[in-house]
């Protein structure tokens, strides 16, 4: 199960200025191609979840937001050969499809997603165009971007 369990305070700031950079990162480098949705920059972990942020700009201009889960699934044993024979066991995981999301994850992926997109969101505005989806293994939101693209 996932965990949003902030700390204290200074975690919260952290977690929404890293929105915000994600923001200007987005809007500074927009996505032109579909392929650089996977582009490193527009992703970071927060806990077990893989958020993704960016503007999409090779068709109508969308922003897009992802949340997802990896789980731990088990463990490797490796024996470093720097430390000798100490045995490590290295956790790997993998990512949880939203057919096995129980209700508090989706309530856990839309305030992420709600922190992500900030003031790009208009709450009870009916005309702002936003969308959202399940895919196999996270939960998207795509908002039509308004205004015009800096280059």
């Amino acid at each position: 199960m996932s965990n949003l369990d902030f700390s204290d305070r200074p975690d919260i700031r952290r977690f929404k200025r890293k929105c915000e950079e994600q923001r200007k990162l987005a809007e500074r480098y927009p996505a032109y191609d579909s392929r650089m949705g996977m582009v490193e920059e527009y992703g970071w972990r927060l806990g077990p979840w893989s958020l993704r942020f960016c503007l999409e700009t090779w068709k109508r201009p969308v922003w897009h937001g992802s949340a997802a889960i990896f789980e731990e699934v088990g463990a490797e044993t490796v024996v470093p050969s720097k430390w000798g024979s100490q045995v490590v066991e290295i956790p790997q995981d993998a990512l949880l499809a939203t057919t096995s999301w129980v209700p508090e994850h989706y309530q856990q992926a839309r305030f992420i997603l709600a922190q992500i997109f900030g003031p790009i969101l208009r709450p009870g505005d009916q005309q702002q165009g936003a969308l959202e989806t399940v895919a196999l293994w996270g939960l998207h939101w795509h908002v039509k971007h308004e205004g015009g693209l800096k280059h």
